[in-house]
This record gives structure tokens, sequence and C-alpha cells, in this order.
């Protein structure tokens, strides 16, 4: 209904931005409900993002397109996506946004089952956020490494990351976060 709503508003006022921002919302959840609806979804939104050059967005949709990619098994498409969205990354506007690609590479690398990437962009993606005081994104960042860690069976490491990630969840201080933190320790009680 949001996204309706925003759609009529933008409609009405002639604004196409103030859909942008619902649009990417929405569609960054259905990439785990419905892959093949995201794709489509998330190509809507990266037209959008370029129209009103929101880079930031362009490569937030950009990567988790290529996760949804990813987890529908088209793999070339996937990596031709990372491609661009680290491309664009630099370009995002600070170091939290540029983590933040970093971090969504390695879940799609995860998918693909190249767990080694997928490391190497969640270590990346988790000490740039953290450098950048970007502690959401930092703790993000510290459970990609601790899933990869996992998938590859070292266990006390990927408990250090959850640790690691439990701890930065206590400098966000926001109770919205509540969730994102029942799901660090979830994570950490199947290791």
């Amino acid at each position: 209904a949001y996204i309706e709503e925003s759609r009529q508003i933008a409609a009405e006022i002639g604004e196409d931005q103030l859909m942008l921002l619902p649009l990417f919302i929405a569609t960054w959840w259905l990439v785990d409900r419905d892959p093949a609806a995201a794709v489509k979804s998330l190509e809507e939104v990266i037209a959008l993002a370029r129209k009103q050059a929101a880079i930031d967005v362009e490569g937030h949709a950009t990567i988790f397109r290529a996760v949804a990619l990813a987890r529908l098994g088209e793999f070339d498409a996937a990596r031709a996506d990372i491609a661009k969205a680290l491309e664009i990354a630099p370009r995002a506007g600070s170091p939290v946004k540029e983590a933040d690609i970093h971090i969504g590479a390695s879940d799609a690398f995860y998918e693909m089952g190249e767990i080694e990437k997928g490391l190497e962009h969640a270590r990346i993606g988790a000490d740039m956020a953290y450098n950048a005081k970007g502690f959401e994104c930092a703790c993000s960042g510290h459970v990609h490494v601790g899933k990869g860690q996992f998938e590859k069976r070292q266990i006390d490491e990927a408990l250090s990351q959850f640790a690691k990630s439990l701890k930065i969840a206590g400098q966000v201080g926001s109770p919205a976060f509540a969730g994102y933190v029942n799901q660090i320790k979830a994570n950490a009680a199947r290791a």
C-alpha cells in the first residue's frame, strides 16, 4: 500500500524521487521472499536511481539484484551485477554505503558457493563500516564474516565474529535494531 501511495504522490507532484526509497526498501525485502520478482522490481529501482543520479541506491539495488540472481542460479548475471556494483561502490557517497555494497557482494558470493570471495568482501565491508563508525553496517559485516567462517566449519572464528557483532550492536543503541540482534544471536546459536 505504501508503494502505491508513494507512486500516487510522486505522480501528483511530478517528483519521481519520492518513489525511489519506498520502492527500494520493498524490493530489498522481496529478495528473500521471491527472488524472481525482486530481479524485475530491482530493474525499476536501478532505472529510477540512474534517472535521479542516486548512485548509492543504484549500487545497493544492483548488489541486491546480484543476490537475487545468485539465488535463482543465474550465476553469470549475478557476477556481472557484482562487478557493476563494486564499480559503483567508490562513488556511493560515503564509506558506509561502499561497505554495504561489499557486504551485499558477500551474500551473492555465498549464494554461489564462492565462500572465499564472500569472506573477502564481508571483511572489507565490516572493516570499512566500523572505521567510518557505521555501526549497524559493521554489525552486519561481522555477521557475514561469521557466516562465511561457519560455512568453512571454522566454528571458533565464526563464534568470535558473532560475538564481535553483538558487541558492536551495543554501540548502536537503537530499539529498532533489536530484531537484527536476534538474528545475530540465532547465528551464534547455530554455530
